[in-house]
């Protein structure tokens, strides 16, 4: 009886460890995906050509400029869309609370 307890015992140590393991390499391997995405959303709001659509955007008239701006950036988000496989839609919000976005 005492030897079947101690190879349960062990059996569930293994078990434990394995599983610890497992799990913080998924755990890891998501960091990573979030910290690409992080980045990527970085490099899409700091680049020159969202600042100057953005900039254009933003402007109170209601022009064929601002229209190009406007579609440029949805442009912009498509692309950021298609850089990744599990990125399904890109959104940006605006200071008048207007969605630009791409699913």
């Amino acid at each position: 009886m005492a030897a079947l307890s101690l190879a349960f015992h062990l059996y569930d140590r293994q078990l434990l460890n394995i599983s610890s393991e497992i799990l913080n390499l998924h755990s890891t391997s998501i960091e990573n995906e979030l910290r690409k995405i992080d980045s990527l959303t970085f490099s899409f709001v700091t680049d020159s050509k969202t600042q100057a659509n953005l900039t254009m955007i933003n402007t109170d008239q209601s022009s064929y400029e601002k229209y190009q701006a406007i579609d440029a950036l949805k442009t912009q988000l498509f692309l950021s869309s298609q850089s990744e496989i599990y990125i399904s839609s890109v959104s940006y919000f605006d200071n008048a609370e207007h969605e630009y976005s791409y699913s």
